[in-house]
């Protein structure tokens, strides 16, 4: 993310400023594992993590959801009260989107599948005394142009154990 906001930054002439508070949710010792490593090494993960209203899970060595949500809400509202009145653009990862989203709509952070948030795409909401209106939500029309190629990703099945292929 740090990456594509200072090229947006060198692109658009404007001043960048890392926020350390708006990163991904740390995932502890099972950063940088597959869902089915992590699976493998704390067999817990697939009755624990599972449910999403759990807000007190916490990553084995990592975040607690709770704080991970209150931490989001609470980094874009000072965000908000520093700079009324102006347009700010943030780019984070979609689990900070996604977190967002979910709490101005009343939903469940934790529910990643009914707040999903696509690599790259752009969300636009608008600030003001009455509340936030979304204007655009996990748009990615941009990206249309972009070649890509079909991928297969494995989840885990939680109600088996066994894995289920998905083509995207």
């Amino acid at each position: 993310a740090s990456t594509t906001a200072g090229e947006i930054a060198r692109n658009q002439r404007l001043e960048l400023t890392i926020d350390p508070r708006l990163v991904e949710i740390h995932f502890g010792h099972c950063e940088g594992l597959t869902i089915s490593e992590a699976v493998a090494r704390y067999p817990e993960l697939m009755t624990l993590g599972a449910d999403p209203l759990d807000e007190h899970f916490a990553w084995p060595g990592g975040d607690i959801r709770s704080q991970f949500h209150a931490n989001v809400l609470a980094t874009f509202t000072e965000i908000a009260l520093a700079w009324p009145d102006s347009h700010v653009a943030v780019v984070c990862h979609g689990g900070v989107i996604g977190s967002l989203i979910a709490q101005l709509d009343g939903g469940s952070p934790n529910d990643i599948a009914a707040y999903p948030v696509a690599n790259c795409s752009i969300t636009h909401l608008e600030v003001h005394a009455e509340g936030t209106t979304a204007h655009l939500m996990n748009d990615y029309s941009h990206l249309e142009a972009v070649h890509t190629q079909p991928f297969t990703y494995t989840l885990p099945v939680l109600d088996d154990r066994d894995a289920e292929t998905r083509e995207r």
